[in-house]
This record gives C-alpha cells, structure tokens and sequence, in this order.
C-alpha cells in the first residue's frame, strides 16, 4: 500500500478546505466561481487518490485471504501426511504405512485404530497428493504376489521367491511334457 497515496488525498483535502475559507471572504461572483472550481479540483484529486488507495487495499486483502487458504491447506496436508509413515516393502520399494496408534477422543474413549493399509508412495507424494491404498495380490501356488496401487499402476513385489519351473510343472526331466 502506497502511503503517499494516503498523504496526497489529505493534502487535497486540506486545499479544498483552504479554498473553502477564500471563497467565502469573496464577494465578486467572477473570484468565487474560480475558487469554486479549485476547490472542485482539489476535491477530485482527493477523490482519486482515496479511490487508487482502495483498489490496493482491496487487492491486498485478496492475497491475504489467498495466503490463508493456502496455509490451512499445507497444515491440513502436513497433518494428513503426519498420519503415514515411508516404509520399505522390498529393498527398493516404498509405500506409506498408516499409523496403528489408536486415536484419542473426547471423552477419553480410544477410537479404534484403522486398519492396517499402505498407500501408494508415487501418488502420495505427487502434485496432486492422492491417497491411493494399495491392493494386495496374494502370494499363489505359482506366482508371488504384489501390492498393485489402481491409479498409477505401480506394482511392488511382495518379499520371497518364486518356485522353480520344474516344481510347477510336475518335476520336469525326461518324463515332463518338455521332454529331454
């Protein structure tokens, strides 16, 4: 906000004010419509200054209010991500563990805990900062199984090692269907 904006409109106004006084001592018609329309003048550039001072300040309000908003959002964004903590799956792959602290209440009750769920580490700390739980993919007879997240397709191997080939297929060797 420009404050020789503020002392300009009251400088105006104190000339308005002066010439107020002048023109009331005049008698001639010709001096007092001159003096009027000083005082005119000096009143418009008063009213101009007040004018470009309320057009800052409003501008200044929007970005306040602006700032606010994004501040509750980052606190509100901390807290959500406070909730989570980077865990390593496999070497090399990550995903957000839920915290399993119960959370107090009120009344001093415990609110059970959530259940235990991981979140997709690319998406959560994404632009957009989404939670997307992983789905589990269970471990089979022939394949290990993974956590899949649904929005960016990532895949992350759950620990342990695959059969051999030849146990899945009956032993192998010259009596398999493979043949030797």
């Amino acid at each position: 906000m420009d404050l020789s904006l503020v002392s300009g409109a009251v400088a105006s106004i104190n000339a308005a004010k002066d010439i107020g006084k002048a023109a009331l001592g005049l008698r001639d018609f010709n001096q007092m419509a001159a003096k009027i329309s000083e005082m005119n003048a000096s009143l418009l550039d008063a009213q101009n200054s007040l004018f470009t001072h309320n057009s800052q300040l409003l501008a200044l309000q929007q970005d306040y209010f602006e700032a606010t908003k994004q501040l509750a959002e980052a606190k509100e964004a901390l807290a959500e991500k406070g909730r989570y903590a980077l865990f390593e799956i496999v070497t090399g792959s990550f995903a957000y563990r839920a915290d399993a602290r119960p959370a107090g209440t009120h009344d001093g009750n415990p609110v059970p805990a959530e259940p235990e769920h991981y979140i997709c580490q690319p998406c959560f700390d994404g632009p957009e900062r989404r939670k997307a739980v992983l789905r589990l993919h269970p471990t089979t007879q022939y394949v290990i199984g993974w956590w899949h997240c649904p929005v960016c397709n990532t895949n992350i191997q759950l620990p342990g090692q695959a059969a051999p080939i030849n146990a899945r297929r009956g032993g192998g060797g010259s009596n398999s269907w493979m043949g030797s």
